[in-house]
């Protein structure tokens, strides 16, 4: 598994689409640019019009314990937070790479918050799906009365349904569950139904995502609703994890929806939140209404299975 950043996009591109689409021009040259990351030249080139302000806090003690507070211009009114969990195999990645994400909300209207998470080797499951829940945690007392909704990429779809799906993470970190998440999204998320069978994740998940490390685990509980999309080209994290979640959920009668993006790989579900390269796309779009469904919603918003 791997990071948004190391995608390895092309360098090279013909005059006439240089013509045709200037914005490409802007891309390729900070992409030439001295340690200048893919990533960092679609955040430099993400639209802020939307973004009020940007806001860093810390949600407990320690370097890798603060988070980013993206505040609309425009607030939709009685939509629910989001927290949106960045991916990177849960062990590379930081929440400065993730404007381009917050943005895609921001636009909409919705308050987004971007917590970091200590990563491998310095910590192994369950230390980051506890960061992610304190950062859960601070997020509520701060929007006090306000609904959450979870939303993560990959590595980081893994912690939210991990949050979404588990009682005791955020019950540890003093939230009702139930009471408090809306919904829960995950785009391309590894939730067991395949094996970690290589390092670091074997060292990462010592029950190798087969056990209480994987949501699959943690489907017969009262879960809120859920929404899962994969690329069907994903040869990273495998799309029998979306498929094999989204079943196990729909057999509980959980609120759950389900999309499949046939053309999409795994980087492509994160990298198509960006206007930048897909302005009014279906990812963006589909987790827009999934959004748009959770706002004026009253808990509890769990349903007992």
């Amino acid at each position: 598994m791997t990071g948004f950043a190391e995608k390895s996009w092309p360098y090279a591109i013909p005059l006439l689409l240089y013509r045709r689409h200037p914005p490409l021009v802007a891309l390729l040259a900070l992409l030439l640019l001295p340690s200048c990351s893919a990533v960092d030249a679609v955040n430099a080139l993400t639209p802020t019009e939307s973004i009020e302000s940007i806001q860093t806090a810390a949600y407990a003690d320690g370097p890798s314990h603060s988070l980013d507070i993206y505040t609309p211009k425009d607030p939709k009114p009685d939509a629910p937070i989001l927290v949106f969990i960045y991916g990177g195999g849960w062990d590379r990645g930081e929440k400065g790479d993730y404007l381009f994400a917050a943005e895609a909300f921001t636009s909409a209207g919705y308050t987004v918050v971007v917590p970091d998470y200590r990563l491998y080797p310095e910590v192994i499951y369950p230390s980051f799906v506890q960061d992610a829940a304190l950062a859960v945690a601070w997020t509520a007392e701060h929007f006090d009365g306000r609904a959450l909704v979870l939303m993560g990429h990959s590595a980081g779809a893994h912690i939210a349904l991990h949050l979404a799906l588990e009682t005791e993470f955020l019950a540890d970190a003093g939230v009702d569950r139930c009471s408090t998440i809306a919904g829960a999204a995950g785009l391309s998320g590894p939730y067991g139904a395949v094996e970690v069978t290589t390092e670091p994740h074997l060292s990462i998940f010592p029950e190798r995502l087969q056990g209480d490390d994987a949501p699959l685990t943690h489907v017969s509980k009262a879960v809120p609703p859920v929404y899962l999309a994969t690329g069907l080209r994903d040869e990273r994290v495998y799309p029998k994890n979306t498929l094999e979640l989204a079943a196990a959920l729909e057999g509980i009668g959980a609120d759950v929806t389900l999309n499949t993006y046939p053309e999409l790989d795994h980087v492509d579900t994160a990298k198509l939140l960006s206007h930048f390269f897909d302005d009014n796309g279906p990812v963006r779009s589909d987790l827009l209404a999934f959004l748009d469904k959770r706002r004026g919603a009253d808990g509890p918003f769990c349903l007992k299975s």
